[in-house]
């Protein structure tokens, strides 16, 4: 019972450091040996770990055989550790969505979140793609505080100038 709480505080040892930390092992140590598309990762083999040496120790202590418990303690872990592993991957592999520039928020609506003066600069409020930026705009004329407008051009990768917003714009 003792080689199950050893291994499974080790396994817990190795998620938690995996996910304070990261990694581990130094870049393509696991990967080199992986066949398995990206589901064998440290936080994985903690996962397994873990989860063997809780399980086993929890069938050992509830009167379980001992050759019992370490398939139990196998069966839970790889239920874990695959499921660790597969959230690993999903989040390494998964979509990543850069911050707007200035020339992707061409066209969009926005909220005036600091008056634009005549002539000078204030600060709007743009969402595109799910991603909200305060960015800094310019107008024709003067705007106030909560106005909507809409981003006309791209001045720079923080700069906009804006115009009225079309009615439907309002809404």
């Amino acid at each position: 019972m003792v080689a199950f709480y050893v291994i499974g505080g080790f396994g817990a040892l190795i998620l938690v450091l995996s996910i304070v930390v990261g990694d581990l092992l130094p870049h393509g140590a696991i990967e080199s040996l992986d066949v398995t598309d990206g589901y064998l990762s440290t936080a994985a083999l903690g996962g397994f770990a873990g989860a063997f040496g809780l399980a086993g120790a929890v069938s050992v202590a509830s009167g379980t055989p001992t050759w019992a418990a370490v398939v139990i303690g196998v069966l839970v872990g790889l239920a874990v550790g695959v499921g660790a592993g597969y959230l690993v991957r999903v989040l390494k592999n998964g979509p990543e969505q850069a911050a707007p520039s200035g020339a992707d928020l061409v066209g969009a609506s926005a909220t005036v979140v600091s008056a634009i003066p005549e002539g000078g600069f204030g600060e709007v409020s743009v969402t595109v793609n799910g991603i909200r930026r305060k960015v800094s705009a310019r107008a024709d004329r003067p705007f106030a505080t909560g106005d909507r407008v809409r981003v006309t051009h791209s001045l720079s990768p923080t700069a906009v100038r804006v115009a009225t917003a079309a009615p439907q714009d309002s809404l």
